[in-house]
């Protein structure tokens, strides 16, 4: 759903501040990333030097890789858990984005209520709720 960096960081605003904070450790990449795997859970930080500390750096290094693994420990090690939200404000003014563009598109072709058929039964959303969308300014 979310096309780009430019367009997940031009909301910035409905961003949580701990995944603001991740950003600026870590980038946009690994944060989406993290984001993808884990959404609306508690990871929680090792320190990588027991048994389970190292259990915890291996399984935040395949989603994030190894550096990136480091520097988020290295960031949040006062914390035990680190918040990873769910954004779901972002993720639905991005839907919401991309259901005003495509209708401009489909309009081109068809009429308004078929492109509202179309793009409700391709969103899994009432018809209602794509009028609604539609009224709405990005």
């Amino acid at each position: 759903m979310i096309a780009n960096e430019e367009e997940f960081l031009g909301l910035a605003h409905l961003l949580p501040d701990s995944i603001k904070e991740l950003i600026l450790v870590i980038g946009f990449d690994a944060t989406f990333l993290l984001i993808k795997h884990y959404p609306g859970t508690y990871f929680p930080i090792g320190k990588n030097i027991t048994k389970n500390g190292r259990v915890l750096h291996a399984a935040l290094a395949e989603v994030i890789g190894e550096e990136n693994a480091d520097r988020v420990e290295i960031a949040f090690q006062a914390q035990r858990k680190l918040a990873i939200p769910k954004c779901d404000g972002v993720i639905q003014e991005l839907r919401n984005r991309k259901i005003r563009q495509d209708f401009d598109q489909l309009t081109k072709n068809m009429t308004a209520s078929m492109a509202v058929d179309n793009l409700a039964i391709d969103n899994n959303l009432a018809v209602r709720w794509i009028w609604k969308i539609l009224k709405e300014v990005d």
